[in-house]
């Protein structure tokens, strides 16, 4: 389940971190 966890973590991350640096 922790693994689940940190794949929606990082994935959120990297689409925020994209939609950020889009800006």
């Amino acid at each position: 389940m922790k693994k689940v966890w940190i794949l929606i973590i990082k994935t959120g991350f990297l689409v925020v971190d994209a939609e950020e640096g889009d800006v």
